[in-house]
C-alpha cells in the first residue's frame, strides 16, 4: 500500500505552481516536442503537425474547463460567473476529449476533403505522452480519489486507503502508448488512422472499466462524488460514446482502404492501348 505524502508547491517569482500543474504544463510541452520530433520522420510537415497538436491541447483545456463548470459547480457558476474563464480550476475528461476530438476533426482536414490520418495518427501517440505525464501530476496531487480498498496500489488517504484513480489511467495511458507504438512499427505507417482510431477504442475501454472504482462517498474526506445515472458515471456514457464512435470509424477507415486497394488492382488490369 503506498502511504499518504504531499508534495509542496514551487514558487515562480510571485507564482504558485502546485506539482499537478507542474505536470500538466510539461505534459504539454513534451506533446509539441514528440511530435516535432517524429513528424519528418513520417514525412509529414513538423510545423503542421506542432500546430495541430498545440491547438488540440488548447481546444481540450478550454472544454474541458467549461464542462466542468456546466456540470459540477452550477451553483458556483450562477454566484459567480468569472469560475468559468479559462486560468480558473477544474477540468472535465469528457469536455476535454470532446474538444480534443472536435480540434482533431477541423485541424487536420486533408486537401481533398475529409481528414488527413497521417497527421492524426501522429497527434494521438503526442497527446497520448502528453496525458501520461498528466496523469502522474494528478496521482501526486491525489487529485482522483476512489472507492475504499486495500489493494497494494491503494493510497492510504487520511481516513483510510483508496483506489487512486490517477495512478490508476497514468498506468492505462502509458501501456496504450507502447501498445500503438508497437502497432506503428508494424504497420510502418501502411494503415493511415488505424494507430489513432486503435488508441481511442483502448483508452474509452480502459477509462469505462476504471470509473468503476470511482468513489461515491468522497464527502467524508472533502470532496464532491459524481453523480450517478442508471448505476453509471457521466463519464463512463462518453466513454460509451467514444466506443461505438471509434468502431464507426475502424469500419469506415478499412472500407475506404478496401476502395482504394479495388481501384488500384482495377487500374492495373486495364490493358494497354495503342
Amino acid at each position: 500500500m503506498i502511504p499518504w505524502f504531499t508534495i509542496p508547491p514551487l514558487w515562480l517569482w510571485h507564482f504558485e505552481l502546485d506539482v499537478p500543474t507542474c505536470f500538466a504544463f510539461a505534459g504539454a510541452v513534451m506533446s509539441m516536442v514528440f511530435v516535432r520530433w517524429r513528424a519528418p520522420r513520417a514525412a509529414l510537415s513538423a510545423k503542421a503537425a506542432v500546430d495541430g497538436v498545440f491547438v488540440i491541447l488548447v481546444s481540450a483545456f478550454v472544454l474541458g474547463h467549461v464542462f466542468d463548470v456546466l456540470l459540477y459547480r452550477q451553483s458556483e457558476f450562477w454566484t459567480n460567473w468569472r469560475v468559468i474563464l479559462p486560468w480558473y480550476y477544474g477540468s472535465c475528461s469528457l469536455g476535454a476529449l470532446g474538444g480534443l476530438i472536435l480540434a482533431t476533426a477541423i485541424t487536420f482536414r486533408a486537401p481533398r476533403g475529409g481528414i488527413d490520418w497521417r497527421y492524426v495518427d501522429e497527434a494521438a501517440l503526442a497527446v497520448l505522452l502528453g496525458l501520461g505525464i498528466l496523469r502522474v501530476g494528478c496521482f501526486l496531487g491525489h487529485h482522483h480519489a476512489g472507492r475504499r480498498s486495500n489493494f497494494v496500489l491503494a493510497v492510504q488517504f487520511p481516513k483510510g486507503a483508496r483506489h487512486d484513480l490517477g495512478l490508476y489511467e497514468a498506468v492505462l495511458v502509458f501501456a496504450i502508448l507502447g501498445a500503438v507504438l508497437l502497432l506503428h512499427r508494424r504497420f510502418r505507417g501502411q494503415r493511415p488512422g488505424l494507430i489513432s482510431v486503435g488508441a481511442l477504442l483502448l483508452y474509452a475501454s480502459g477509462r469505462f472499466l476504471l470509473e468503476f472504482l470511482r468513489g461515491d462517498d468522497l464527502e467524508i474526506i472533502g470532496r464532491h462524488s459524481d453523480s450517478r445515472y442508471l448505476g453509471l458515471t457521466g463519464v463512463q456514457y462518453g466513454a460509451l460514446l467514444m466506443v461505438a464512435s471509434g468502431a464507426w470509424l475502424l469500419r469506415s477507415i478499412e472500407r475506404s482502404r478496401a476502395r482504394l486497394l479495388e481501384n488500384s488492382n482495377g487500374r492495373q488490369k486495364l490493358p494497354a492501348v495503342d
